[in-house]
């Protein structure tokens, strides 16, 4: 956005536009700080398939990185003429781009830990799709609104992309949990059902104690497939394949004999 709006802006004003900027993002790294430290416990949560233990994960985050960037935000709002004004009293104008960012990033942080989640579930390819089209728009964005609006045109181009690829990746977080909600099926039944490509699909049964069980998945050589069974507390029972080169196995399978019955999760 800042070589776009190089284009349409005075060296003074893309300075301007620089520090701004750059302070706000500052609410950024309360976020990435946050994801990282919930990231695990997400992880281990969605493992043991314990959607109770995913939700507190997620709602703490979420309260942790809202009331964090609020409390930045309401800092900028008091101090941020001085802070601007460290930098030379001719940067102090931009005090309306500094708090319109903020609020961008305030809403953002309202989202929750949203990456995290479409990590878990194996769908980051989906957020990484939204990210490269919000970095695509943000340009002609900026074309349209920075020769009119100068500095706080092109603020209110970083902002809309901000609050909009946010707003999106909630809808492919959204989209990700209706697309994998699962299937159970008997023991003794047979699953036929096609396993999404690039993705990670996630199916239950359920299994008796002292019963010998197979699990099976069929697939065209050349394709890379890993298969995993955990039990009801998490644990791995078996994978297929164990760690040596299986590049070109058209058939996975993971035999064992369940200790309880229960339900098992079949991740592929």
């Amino acid at each position: 956005s800042i070589i776009v709006a190089g284009v349409y802006l005075t060296s003074a004003e893309i300075a301007v536009f620089t520090i701004g900027y750059r302070l706000a993002a500052l609410i950024s790294f309360v976020l990435f700080a946050v994801d990282s430290f919930a990231f695990p416990q997400i992880s281990q949560a969605a493992a043991r398939d314990d959607r109770a233990a995913l939700q507190a994960h997620a709602v703490r985050a979420t309260r942790l990185t809202f009331l964090a960037s609020l409390g930045a935000l309401a800092g900028f709002w008091l101090f941020g003429r001085f802070a601007l004004g460290l930098f030379g009293e001719e940067f102090v104008e931009g005090y309306p781009l500094l708090l319109l960012i903020a609020v961008a990033q305030v809403l953002r942080a309202s989202v929750g830990p949203v990456l995290p989640l479409l990590t878990v579930g194996g769908h980051e390819r989906e957020s990484l799709k939204v990210y490269g089209v919000a970095l695509v728009v943000t340009a002609p964005v900026v074309m349209v609104l920075a020769p009119a609006w100068g500095v706080m045109g092109v603020g209110v181009a970083v902002a809309s992309v901000i609050v909009l690829s946010a707003v999106a990746v909630v809808g492919c977080r959204v989209a990700s949990d209706r697309s994998a909600e699962p299937t159970e099926t008997p023991a003794s039944a047979k699953a036929e059902d096609e396993v999404r490509p690039r993705g990670t699909n996630t199916h239950y049964a359920r299994v008796s104690a002292g019963r010998s069980t197979t699990v099976s998945v069929m697939t065209v050589p050349s394709s890379p497939l890993h298969l995993y069974v955990y039990d009801q507390d998490g644990a791995l029972m078996g994978r297929d394949p164990s760690g040596e080169d299986h590049f070109f196995d058209t058939v996975h399978v993971v035999r064992w004999t369940p200790r309880r019955t229960g339900r098992v999760r079949i991740v592929i």
